[in-house]
């Protein structure tokens, strides 16, 4: 049987809050969303002043991430590819 280690809540809500400290640090507000190897959302955190339908977007972008084992940005910029 194989063990797959995979983060935690605790683990996630650390990561939020590093993360939403360098957001807030710079001024601006975003959603935070924090997934399992499998795509699936362990924490997410809409900071004050961020759009409701970032939610759904912040959460689909890191399923997006997990899913393909790459950043979400790369995957957009591929299927915006000449010839993709």
């Amino acid at each position: 049987m194989l063990t797959i280690p995979t983060l935690g809540h605790a683990d996630a809500e650390r990561a939020i809050r590093v993360i939403a400290d360098s957001i807030l640090a710079d001024g601006k507000c975003a959603v935070i969303a924090v997934v399992d190897q499998q795509g699936e959302l362990i924490a997410l955190s809409r900071l004050d002043g961020a759009p409701y339908p970032s939610i759904l977007i912040a959460a689909n972008k890191a399923w997006t991430a997990a899913r393909e084992r790459r950043p979400s940005m790369d995957v957009g910029q591929a299927a915006r590819a000449p010839g993709a």
